[in-house]
């Protein structure tokens, strides 16, 4: 499975790991079970750093991007963190994190310090030293 998740309750707070290639309905599919599960609102910190080539086009992000933005319609969303390794990805998931921006408040990032420190702040969590 190329997304698995482990849930902090306590934190509100959701764990992503991404791997291998991902589709545009793993993406949704990981949005909707946030929905149904209940943490869409918690703060997210997804890990795609393992990912290094790109298997999503320009035009199944932006798919995707209007997925998931119509699954929240009526529903807040929590701030998001994405974590990757190299230019390419950071440059796909800027596209689809600029495509939900006012939907989502999400950021890419390369540094998991920034990236933590980032979502601490907006989710008003315990900030981290360093």
């Amino acid at each position: 499975m190329p997304i698995t998740y482990r849930i902090d309750a306590t934190r509100q707070r959701v764990f992503t790991h991404v791997t291998g290639a991902i589709s545009a309905v793993d993406i949704v599919g990981h949005f909707e079970v946030a929905r149904r599960e209940g943490f869409l609102p918690y703060a997210e910190m997804i890990d795609a750093s393992s990912i290094v080539d790109p298997t999503l086009s320009l035009v199944e992000i932006g798919k995707a991007a209007l997925a998931v933005r119509n699954l929240g319609l009526e529903q807040t969303f929590g701030s998001r963190a994405v974590l990757v390794a190299n230019d390419t990805i950071f440059a796909l998931a800027r596209a689809f994190t600029t495509l939900l921006s006012g939907y989502i408040p999400m950021e890419v990032f390369r540094d998991p310090i920034a990236a933590e420190k980032w979502l601490n702040q907006r989710s008003g969590g315990e900030r981290t030293s360093g």
